[in-house]
């Protein structure tokens, strides 16, 4: 059996603590600005511009975190299992800025970056 590279088991540390991040606060944090910002932006236009119901938006936050969990969990414990999606949560997590979060594009490009490491790619390939 081929021993986990240490970069993978970094990735699924970073993808745990941004998907506990992203379950615990940061949706809530993200639909309360937006929530704001909208009822600001609909006040100051007598409610032509309807942006507080983009408050909603967020909560996308908390799918991604379990997905974010999951795959934490799962990188952590069976590699094996992950090999062929674990490219492609980054993605997820960089585009979560649309809804607000902040830690998971952040965890997203740390992840990218350390999947794009000689030794994480062949054992990714392999």
């Amino acid at each position: 059996m081929e021993e986990t590279p240490q970069q993978i088991k970094t990735v699924g540390i970073v993808y745990l603590v941004a998907g506990i991040i992203n379950l615990t606060f940061m949706w809530w944090v993200s639909s309360t600005v937006i929530s704001t910002a909208g009822a600001c932006i609909a006040t100051l236009t007598m409610g032509l511009c309807p942006a507080f119901c983009l408050g909603i938006v967020p909560f996308l936050l908390i799918p991604l975190g379990l997905i974010e969990v999951v795959f934490g969990a799962l990188t952590l414990g069976n590699p094996d299992a992950v090999k062929s999606f674990i490219k492609f949560v980054p993605f997820l997590e960089i585009a979560s800025l649309l809804a607000g979060g902040l830690s998971s594009p952040i965890a997203g490009v740390v992840a990218l970056v350390m999947l794009k490491n000689d030794e994480a790619v062949a054992y990714l390939e392999g």
